[in-house]
């Protein structure tokens, strides 16, 4: 996958190269590295006498402290080395704020390309994000991470690849966000892989909650849907934009079953919130309101399960019911938001893979300044 990443150049250095854990490679026998903006191309000699061929190792930026003698044409690497190697520093302690101001310069010029960089500052660019109640920006930076490269991180699911703090369904205005910075889904390219096709679903789900129609849609080819992110994002885009009423049923059924295994609590606030948005567009009040009711169980039961599901749930529910002429019932809702983060509602119970974790992975950190 490191082919993937730009055109490799080629530099002569006269020092090795040393990594930030104090690792060394190259000698008087290999002054030669290869690099771009992804990294830089190290050979580890074979044992003398062996004839083995050299190890070849690819060593993203922020793993290089130094290029002793010379950095050469790879200068200007140095200051994206320094600038994700201090983000992950900043990030780990919870300066959020910190991180963040050291990776946007980079986010124009890194985002769009795949390696080992690229997705180490798309991953952490995500969280910073999400913290600050931007998702469709959270989003472009987490579906850039799933196009390639890119490390573990804490808070996004390992399972599925996807990042419970954003599911596929969206406010209005972050809606136009996502598409301005995506695309409408008929201009994107087609959906080969499982994170084309996130990308493809993503921007489905904005265009209905922008207003969009984006008519019938069979959805992710059948060896996609083997990808468990792609099949569960499919059911809650379906659930939304299906044309056909039995369709959006069927995505409906399907989230529920899914909602009675178990699982994470992340899981459990996505199909709420999947079914609730889903029966809010159903022409019939009763149905609308059951929806609605959906969201309210995100509100109360799932405030601390990830940063701005709650909120966004709350959110949808205010919306549909000032747009149906029901401002006390709205304002009842955002009374049940304050009360429920506060700890004046009781929280859901923790799931058994939960309990006993004192490390959520989605638990805000601090935010210190820069």
């Amino acid at each position: 996958m490191i082919g993937t990443a730009i055109g490799i150049l080629l530099m002569v250095m006269v020092g090795p190269v040393v990594l930030r854990d104090g690792t060394r490679y190259g000698d008087a026998r290999t002054p030669a590295f290869a690099f771009d903006a992804q990294g830089i191309q190290v050979d580890i000699p074979p044992d003398p006498g062996t004839g083995v061929t050299p190890v070849r190792r690819f060593v993203a930026w922020a793993e290089v402290g130094d290029i002793e003698g010379s950095w050469g044409e790879a200068e200007p690497y140095r200051a994206v080395s320094d600038a994700v190697d201090r983000a992950e520093v900043r990030l780990a302690r919870g300066d959020v704020s910190g991180a963040r101001a050291l990776l946007e310069p980079l986010s124009d010029r890194y985002l769009g390309q795949t390696g080992p960089t690229s997705g180490a500052i798309a991953s952490m660019l995500a969280f910073c994000r999400v913290l600050r109640s931007e998702p469709a920006a959270a989003a472009t930076a987490w579906l850039a991470w799933r196009r390639g490269v890119g490390p573990e991180r804490r808070w996004i699911d390992p399972e599925t690849s996807l990042m419970p703090s954003l599911p596929p369904v969206w406010r209005a205005r972050d809606a136009r966000g996502l598409l301005l910075s995506l695309g409408e889904p008929s201009t994107l390219t087609p959906a080969e892989d499982p994170a084309a096709q996130l990308v493809r679903m993503y921007a489905m789900a904005a265009s209905v909650a922008a207003g969009e129609d984006v008519g019938s849609h069979d959805g992710p080819e059948t060896r996609l849907r083997a990808d468990p992110g792609v099949r569960f994002v499919w059911e809650m885009v379906r659930a939304q934009a299906d044309p056909e009423p039995a369709g959006r049923r069927g995505a409906r059924d399907a989230l529920l079953r899914r909602g009675r295994t178990p699982g994470p609590a992340w899981q459990s606030a996505w199909v709420h919130l999947g079914v609730g948005v889903s029966l809010l567009r159903e022409p019939d009040r009763i149905e609308a309101d059951a929806g609605a009711a959906e969201l309210l169980t995100v509100v109360l039961l799932h405030q601390h399960t990830a940063p701005g599901l709650a909120d966004l749930a709350a959110d949808l529910a205010v919306e549909y019911f000032e747009r149906t002429g029901r401002a006390e019932h709205a304002e009842a809702v955002r009374t049940m938001d304050m009360a429920a983060l506060s700890g004046w509602l009781p929280a859901a119970p923790p799931t058994d893979d939960a309990a006993g974790d004192e490390t959520d992975p989605m638990t805000e950190p601090s935010q210190e300044t820069p």
